[in-house]
């Protein structure tokens, strides 16, 4: 018999799930009785089943709903759908800044951490340092990632106090606090000398983009700034 190699209960589960996720207020078990027409008892096991992993809840008022198993599921796929938009468009901006190294780093659990890179040296491939992390307060990728997310930027800061690794580079706090609003209100950070430029980009999901090339080119931040806002708009819909 076609289809009989199927497991029927798990079927069954997974219609019931479609069923209620396309309820927001939720079911009570009543309605689902009469909307799968199976029985009472089977119809309780498998939503006893389903809500033993989280994939349904059920409230006070005795309605089943989805639960946070299956909202942890959709934001996993959506993650890994913009880390997929994010490799090939790191590759699209590699090519359009030839020579460049074009990075993305993020701030998260009281450490920065550079998790995808271009560059020249391996042309067409996005590199995943995952263990390469980045000290605060130096690099401009580190201080727009501080400057940008606030909040987790303050257990950085808490890990990495600013008198024993910001002073040496700022002098004082508040000098560092005002770059920090200057940034934040640009978007970006960027510093120029005869041997280096460096640019890096406040983006969504507690990310920078960074832009860096061995030679000094002033007259490209305009180029750099209109390229990460072009990111935003493919990758993240902004």
């Amino acid at each position: 018999m076609p289809g009989s190699e199927l497991v029927q209960s798990l079927l069954r589960g997974m219609d019931i799930l479609k069923l209620i996720s396309s309820k927001p207020e939720g079911m009570r078990l009543s309605e689902l009785v009469d909307e799968t027409g199976l029985q009472k008892s089977t119809l309780h096991n498998l939503l006893r089943t389903l809500a033993a992993r989280e994939f349904i809840v059920k409230d006070s008022l005795n309605r089943f709903a989805v639960g946070p198993a299956i909202v942890e599921m959709a934001n996993a796929v959506s993650k890994n759908d913009i880390r997929e938009k994010i490799k090939k468009h790191l590759l699209h901006l590699a090519e359009l800044f030839p020579g460049h190294v074009v990075t993305l780093a993020t701030l998260k659990g009281s450490k920065i951490q550079r998790i995808m890179r271009v560059s020249p040296d391996l042309p067409g491939m996005v590199q995943t340092p995952s263990e390469q992390m980045l000290m605060p307060y130096i690099s401009v990728t580190a201080i727009a990632l501080q400057a940008g997310n606030p909040v987790p930027a303050a257990e950085l800061e808490k890990r990495f106090p600013f008198e024993d690794y910001g002073v040496g580079k700022w002098g004082t706090r508040e000098r560092f606090d005002l770059l920090k609003k200057q940034v934040l209100k640009d978007g970006f950070c960027c510093q120029f000398s005869e041997e280096r430029t460096a640019a890096a980009f406040i983006m969504p999901d507690t990310l920078a983009l960074g832009f860096s090339i061995g030679k000094k080119m002033v007259n490209m931040l305009a180029e750099y700034n209109s390229a990460a806002q072009e990111m935003r708009r493919i990758v993240w819909n902004q």
